[in-house]
């Protein structure tokens, strides 16, 4: 505790105390779009399009198990019959530049974000800010953590004066470089009462995406963070898609699916964990918000599973007993039989759903 102290105090976070307990940063709510950005709202899911191949693989993603609400198209890849068909699905489409005067072309889009992405843009500001009101446009400012030093005062007075430069809410997408920086970035962003939202932008060509980006934003989201998220990696766009999915769900922020819990495998377990595993998986995975443990014995088993909403426990060779929550309700049912038991107890419970049709 001491160290974590130290720490905070040196580079100027949130203290270690205030961290204890899951407190979103309190922000003004803004309209992207079709949709609604702000604590009062869940954390977003957005995703840029880059090329008309990441928009073939998004109309994919739809029709399998990736349910998000922003778009935003570069203005080079805007097109009449694309911004038709994204709207046609009831998705949020912006259009992005940085140019305003262009985007005005963009007439079906739903909103208009420019971007500004350095200080040098500064000093254009007060001349395009009647522009961005009469094309109905959102700023979006961006920040790199490496291109500032964020521990100089010159940026703060960036800060200040980018706040009395746009008196309408902008929201600030930041590049999660370095979890320290972000934090000193939030923490300088509270010392001059900004309440805008924060949009958290991972980009990775080189690092596996799936330990450095649940690392990087996990952590962040949890120190209260983060109003919307966006994955770009090398990671095929779906598997981007799920992954930001996965993260938030992970940080029990946004519960998108279900969660199962199994247990590694011992001597004591007496049937293929793997195999049920992914046959109760199979069955199960379209129930939002559920969470189903499977375990290999009833010494452990138990008690590793507390926090779940039903339990799939082996008792002996070829019997299991299914919980609800922490009480056994059915005792060495034939393990054949258990699984369609499960389904049962699951719908008996109220908790199931007919999977949605494809």
């Amino acid at each position: 505790l001491a160290l974590n102290n130290f720490v905070n105090k040196k580079h100027g976070s949130f203290s270690y105390e205030s961290k204890l307990s899951y407190e979103r940063r309190k922000v003004l709510n803004t309209q992207i779009g079709t949709m609604q950005v702000g604590n009062k709202e869940p954390i977003r899911v957005w995703s840029r399009l880059n090329s008309q191949q990441d928009f073939q693989s998004f109309l994919k993603a739809q029709t399998v198990d990736i349910r998000f609400e922003g778009i935003e198209i570069p203005h080079e890849l805007y097109d009449d019959d694309f911004a038709k068909e994204l709207k046609a699905q009831n998705f949020a489409l912006s259009v992005i530049s940085d140019n305003p005067s262009i985007l005005v072309e963009c007439e079906l889009a739903d909103k208009r974000v420019y971007i500004v992405r350095s200080t040098a843009d500064l000093e254009v500001l007060p001349g395009i800010v009647k522009i961005l009101k009469d094309q109905n446009a959102h700023l979006e400012l961006c920040l790199d953590t490496q291109s500032f030093d964020l521990y100089d005062e010159s940026f703060l007075d960036y800060l200040q004066k980018v706040q009395h430069t746009v008196e309408s809410v902008y929201t600030i997408s930041l590049l999660t470089h370095s979890i320290q920086d972000c934090r000193q970035l939030a923490k300088s962003l509270a010392s001059i009462n900004s309440q805008n939202p924060i949009h958290l932008r991972y980009t990775n060509t080189e690092l596996p995406a799936i330990t450095d980006a649940s690392a990087k934003l996990g952590a962040l989201i949890l120190d209260g963070l983060g109003d919307s998220v966006q994955i770009d990696s090398v990671a095929n766009y779906s598997d981007q898609l799920s992954l930001a999915y996965g993260i938030l769900q992970g940080c029990r922020v946004r519960i998108t699916k279900t969660e199962f819990i199994a247990c590694p495998s011992c001597g004591r377990t007496l049937f293929d964990l793997q195999e049920v595993t992914a046959k109760i998986k199979n069955e199960t995975d379209h129930l939002k918000g559920v969470k189903i443990a499977i375990m290999g014995c009833i010494v452990n088993g138990p008690g590793e599973m507390a926090d779940a909403d039903f339990g799939y426990v082996g008792t002996g060779v070829g019997k299991i007993s299914l919980y609800v929550s922490k009480e056994c309700v059915k005792r060495n049912i034939p393990e054949e039989n258990a699984l369609n038991e499960l389904i049962s107890l699951i719908k008996e419970h109220g908790s199931w759903v007919d999977r949605p049709s494809i």
